[in-house]
């Protein structure tokens, strides 16, 4: 059975980590990569 994995964060980090997660997979299937979470703070004003 694979590990299911979310990776926080969809910048270069995250789109880097899924590399990895993707290349050990290529040798030994391991990790089911859900997909990325992503949340953000920033406040949106007016200008």
């Amino acid at each position: 059975m694979l590990q299911k994995i979310v990776i926080l964060g969809a910048g270069n980090f995250g789109r880097e980590t899924l590399d990895v997660f993707n290349a050990v997979n290529k040798i030994n299937p391991a990790f089911d990569v859900l997909g990325f979470w992503m949340t953000t703070n920033r406040r949106r004003t007016k200008n």
